[in-house]
């Protein structure tokens, strides 16, 4: 959800659409170039790389990122203009308009449950449980007893 600013309100969080698989190197890009901040959510997944099962972090909205710039003293136009940038979200017709923001509440609701850990998918296995989840056996010689899974991959180990 992105709204439109009426008043002054300091810096904004807004939408930049970037290139996909180049969120991280374009928010530096900004950061590094413009000094803006630039929050990117991101989820811990497991991938395979070279054989081996790794923890890695992707960012949780493919091709977007959020800079935050005050369009009121900084030229918000110059975002467009770092490599990797295709467009800013609900960018006005001329470069004196303000572009679409998201909430400040939003990104840091965001930022908050990320640092808690809310996007963590490698604490949940294929089954979708988590290390010391309560189970109940269904069938078998412990159908009815109440378990706790003990490991984390495809299989339930309780």
């Amino acid at each position: 959800m992105t709204h439109q600013n009426t008043s002054y309100s300091g810096p904004l969080w807004h939408v930049a659409m970037v290139e996909t698989s180049g969120e991280i190197d374009v928010a530096e890009a900004i950061h590094d170039e413009l000094g803006y901040p630039v929050f990117v959510p991101a989820e811990r997944v497991w991938t395979i790389k070279r054989g081996r099962r790794i923890v890695a972090c992707k960012p949780m909205f493919s091709g977007y990122i959020f800079p935050r710039v005050d369009p009121y003293r900084e030229d918000w136009s110059r975002l467009k203009h770092v490599d990797g940038v295709i467009a800013i979200l609900g960018e006005p017709e001329t470069e004196h308009g303000v572009p679409s923001y998201v909430p400040t509440i939003w990104v840091e609701a965001m930022r908050k449950a990320q640092d808690m850990g809310a996007f963590d998918r490698t604490q949940i296995n294929a089954s979708g449980f988590k290390i010391n989840d309560l189970v109940r056996i269904g069938e078998g010689p412990f159908t009815g007893f109440n378990a706790a899974n003990a490991q984390n991959d495809s299989v339930i180990h309780v």
